[in-house]
């Protein structure tokens, strides 16, 4: 039987010591490497900026405010020249006035107008009542008259039967008792017509104001009214003019830098000058593409900054950019080489105390990994695991 020597146990043993140590080092300092407790990406304080213009064409007369002042929301910036847009203004109001009148005197003629044309209406009216009280009258004479001529012929017949008169009286009552009774068969007929004829008045009086009723009235106004309208749609667009003559700043901020001077004709969207925000409130973080890492919307986040302090500044994560994208030269790695990544932007809380384009450390706590995953990991080939 094969027995190894006592030195050479020892030096075995020795061996085996050995490298059962150092295989628990190297498993030790590679799991240390797959799951380290942080992974730092590098982001940097943005402040928002924003230029301040004029609305419309003209020339500034005044400027308010110097480089590097801080400015509330809302403070007078400039003021452009409103000499012109006054002179139309005026003139705007002038019309204005001139329009009402002629609506007025519009109102007053068709007022006219429609009392004429009623009066008209009603005196056909009226005359026709007139006529037929007359003939109403003449009618009813007619009869009476009629009447006591037949009683005076009836008399006579009686006279001449007795022979105290003669006969030539007696036919002159008779033509004229004729003629009576001929006047009173007619005038129903006639007194007829005349009821048609105020029938007819008093119908094409209705219409007519139906038809006023309808709005004929209003659309000979309309013109007039119109034009009123528009004379007051001029002042106020040109009232909206001079008011944005006057230039304020829409937020609290400093005065980064001025870009007229007074005297400088200005078109619409020219800059005056640019304000930048007082307070930084948000920050970019810029994870390269290379590390994997990811930042999920309202994830928490802690901020270092690489000042003497090295201050901490808690974050909130808003949005994350889609694509990748090239990061700002100020963090590439080599700089003869650019470096690829995405951007996450950061919500920074309002007592933060960082300076605009200050370069901060994100310190973003590494996912650890499961032994199983781990132990996956290390049975793939090498080139699969990279």
């Amino acid at each position: 039987m094969f027995t190894l020597s006592l030195p050479f146990q020892r030096g075995l043993r020795t061996v085996i010591a050995c490298g059962v140590w150092c295989g628990s080092a190297i498993t030790a300092w590679w799991l240390y490497q797959q799951a380290g407790p942080v992974a730092d990406a590098p982001a940097i304080v943005q402040v928002k900026s924003y230029k301040v213009g004029p609305a419309q064409l003209g020339r500034l007369t005044s400027l308010h405010v110097t480089e590097g002042q801080l400015v509330e929301a809302g403070q007078l910036i400039a003021r452009l020249d409103t000499d012109l847009l006054e002179r139309q203004l005026s003139v705007a109001q002038a019309q204005v006035k001139q329009a009402a009148s002629e609506a007025r005197a519009t109102d007053v003629a068709l007022d006219a107008g429609q009392l004429q044309n009623e009066r008209q209406f009603q005196g056909e009216i009226e005359a026709a009542e007139i006529e037929l009280r007359a003939a109403e009258a003449e009618f009813s004479r007619t009869r009476t008259e009629l009447a006591k001529l037949m009683d005076d012929l009836h008399r006579e017949r009686s006279l001449v039967r007795q022979g105290l008169t003669k006969t030539d009286r007696m036919v002159m009552f008779e033509q004229h008792r004729a003629g009576l009774e001929e006047a009173v068969r007619s005038w129903p007929g006639r007194i007829e017509a005349i009821h048609v004829r105020r029938r007819a008045a008093e119908s094409r009086l209705d219409g007519w104001r139906q038809m006023q009723a309808a709005g004929p009235r209003h659309a000979q106004r309309q013109p007039a009214e119109d034009r009123v309208t528009e004379r007051r749609e001029s002042v106020r667009l040109l009232e909206t003019q001079i008011n944005h003559t006057v230039l304020r700043a829409a937020a609290r901020g400093y005065v980064a830098q001025i870009l007229a001077r007074p005297g400088d004709v200005l078109r619409p969207g020219d800059p005056v000058l640019t304000l930048v925000e007082e307070q930084a409130q948000q920050a970019v973080a810029f994870l390269e593409e290379r590390r994997g890492l990811q930042l999920a919307p309202g994830a928490q986040i802690e901020l270092r900054r690489r000042t003497g302090n090295r201050g901490a500044v808690s974050a909130v994560v808003t949005a994350s950019a889609g694509d990748v994208m090239e990061l700002p030269r100020r963090l590439w790695r080599n700089p003869a080489m650019p470096s690829y990544g995405r951007a996450v932007y950061l919500a920074l809380p309002l007592n933060a105390s960082v300076n605009p384009g200050e370069l901060l450390d994100v310190r973003i706590p590494a996912q650890p990994k499961s032994f199983r995953d781990l132990l996956a990991r290390w049975k793939q080939p090498r080139g699969a695991a990279n």
